[in-house]
């Protein structure tokens, strides 16, 4: 295959699917040596022949690669392109096997059948194998595998053994072995003469992000009209769809086009309706990456400016938190780093949660995952720090980001608390650390975005860990240093200026009483936090209720009837404490 025909097949490959070309790049070379090899065409006589480049009985046939990586990367899209392109241009059989249906009833039949994939190869003709999800074929035997799956396993790495030998060159088939379980495989699979080629689809990058968009609205009835338009818009996506793959940019600009085809006239021609922008900002708000699926966060959105008491300590999470990870560029030009981690911490009740949730709200384009550290804590020794280990591996996929870290203690207690055999807790606070470290180190600290006005590359803060606790004398002072927390924000219990501004802020929006002094109130709740205050104008709303169904207003005498009942979640606390 000569070189211009080599380049145009990529290109076609490159138009189908975005923000893979290096890998295409990879996987076409080795396909080529493949192909040559089985069967070269012979100019002088018009024949095949069979050849092999190096010919040599001591090299393995380079017949076998997995391709590995996370969920809707594309793996199966990009093998199934590169198998249509080059049917188009040369004589290549194919078949593509689910091998978890490979399994039979009967013992002995799930060997055979494997072994007749391998030799329906009967020509000097290419035949190239996909097996997805190899994983379940090829797991790593455990003694806990069973009989049958360890038979199967062990069978599979015989037959790829043969089947990378020169002397079987001419019946042997190219394997393509797709998996996103990668450390589920055995790991003698990585053996020369078996998976010796083994690529890692990445997540894409703002640029890659951006091709892949590309080939997605080209597909659009209006994008041949509208092409400047669509341009501007694929660069906005790319740059504001972090951690999304490329099954979650589909689903993107499926959801984008079909809000905004309801939103027109049945009637109209498609190649009239021109996708907007307004339309993909509304559908972020819905579709998130999918690696985040098992720690969206479920909540209210509510803004800063909804929050009462705090306007101190919010000044402060806006530029230790939300500045560096939006925009570094200030301390870019102060010669200073940003923060690696934020830890709030005060009574409970006083608004870090709520804090964190403004944080979600007013940060739509980064990639918020929240986390109640209770959730990490399994009885199975070893399981907590696999949590963990997976936690930060998802974080990073998933970069700029912000992790939130409710009660944090429970992960960072001091070394020493736990007496049992097992050190848990001191295994888990030296997991949390090598992962902090790790992130925030200057080669993991910084995610590359490529600018496509000039070819310079511009540096962002990827993540920020912040973390909440109510119990700060609990933590590990290695958990505090610079580095790991830089900054310890303290959310302090109301004053009677805060409860005044809080007070204010939770009654807005409903029909009290315009004779009632806030102020006057606030000083009479002295000692109760944010929550306290909202639970007793929610019990004075309900008492109004009952009170009157048909009532429209809130009075006096409703909130002085639910004064008394409320307590203080501080003072509940000291007096279980005392007792």
């Amino acid at each position: 295959m000569n070189s211009d025909v080599e380049e145009e097949l990529k290109e076609n490959i490159k138009e189908r699917v975005g923000g893979l070309d290096k890998v295409i790049d990879s996987i076409v070379k080795r396909l080529i040596l493949y192909v040559e090899s089985k069967t070269r065409l012979n100019k002088d006589n018009n024949e095949y022949c069979t050849s092999y480049p190096f010919q040599s009985s001591t090299i393995p046939l380079p017949n076998h690669m997995l391709v590995h990586s996370r969920t809707g990367t594309g793996k199966s899209l990009l093998v199934s392109t590169i198998l249509d392109s080059f049917k188009k241009i040369c004589k290549v059989n194919s078949l593509t096997i689910a091998s978890s249906y490979l399994y039979q009833k009967d013992e002995g039949d799930t060997e055979r059948l494997v072994s007749d994939l391998f030799s329906r190869n009967q020509t000097n003709e290419p035949f190239i194998i996909v097996f997805e999800e190899i994983d379940s074929i090829a797991p790593k035997r455990t003694p806990e595998l069973g009989y049958i799956e360890r038979r199967v396993s062990t069978h599979l790495l015989d037959l790829l053994s043969r089947n990378s030998r020169f002397e079987n060159r001419n019946k042997s088939v190219f394997i393509f072995a797709l998996t996103n379980r990668f450390n589920a495989i055995d790991k003698e699979y990585f053996m020369s003469g078996r998976f010796d080629s083994v690529i890692s689809l990445p997540i894409p990058s703002p640029l890659g992000r951006k091709e892949i968009v590309q080939t997605i609205v080209k597909k659009f009835p209006s994008y041949l009209n509208n092409i400047e338009h669509y341009q501007s818009l694929i660069q906005y996506i790319g740059q504001c769809s972090h951690g999304f793959v490329g099954a979650d940019l589909s689903r993107l600009c499926g959801e984008a086009a079909q809000r905004k085809i309801r939103s027109c006239d049945s009637t109209i021609d498609p190649s009239l309706v021109v996708v907007e922008k307004e339309d993909f900002d509304a559908m972020f708000e819905h579709v998130k990456p999918s690696a985040l699926n098992e720690f969206k966060l479920s909540y209210e959105p509510i803004q800063f400016e909804d929050i009462g008491g705090l306007d101190k300590t919010i000044a402060q999470i806006k530029s230790c938190v939300l500045t560096p990870i939006m925009n570094r560029k200030p301390l870019r030009q102060m010669g200073i780093d940003p923060p690696s981690g934020v830890l709030l911490h005060g009574p409970p009740g006083t608004g870090k949660s709520l804090l964190a949730r403004a944080i979600a709200s007013s940060s739509p384009n980064i990639n918020f995952i929240s986390v109640q550290s209770t959730d990490i804590i399994s009885p199975v020794v070893g399981e907590s720090e696999k949590k963990l280990t997976a936690l930060f591996r998802v974080l990073r996929d998933s970069a700029p980001a912000i992790l939130f870290l409710d009660q944090v203690e429970v992960l960072a207690k001091k070394r020493g608390y736990d007496s049992s055999a097992q050190q848990s807790a001191d295994r888990l606070l030296s997991c949390l650390l090598v992962e902090m470290d790790g992130m925030f180190s200057k080669q993991n600290k910084k995610v590359r975005i490529e600018n496509d006005d000039d070819d310079d590359e511009d540096e962002q803060q990827a993540i920020i860990v912040l973390a909440a606790t109510t119990k700060m004398e609990l933590l590990d002072s290695t958990i505090l240093r610079p580095g790991r927390f830089d900054y310890h924000i303290h959310v302090p219990a109301p004053d009677v200026v805060a409860r005044h501004d809080i007070l204010s802020k939770i009654t807005k929006n409903m029909p009290i009483d315009p004779s009632i002094n806030l102020y006057t109130f606030a000083e009479q709740t002295n000692g109760l936090n944010g929550a306290d205050l909202s639970n007793i104008c929610k019990e004075a709303a309900l008492h109004a209720l009952r009170r009157d169904l048909n009532g429209s207003t809130i009075t006096l005498e409703d909130f002085k009837s639910v004064m008394n009942q409320p307590q203080s979640t501080n003072q509940q606390e000291e007096e279980l404490l005392n007792q």
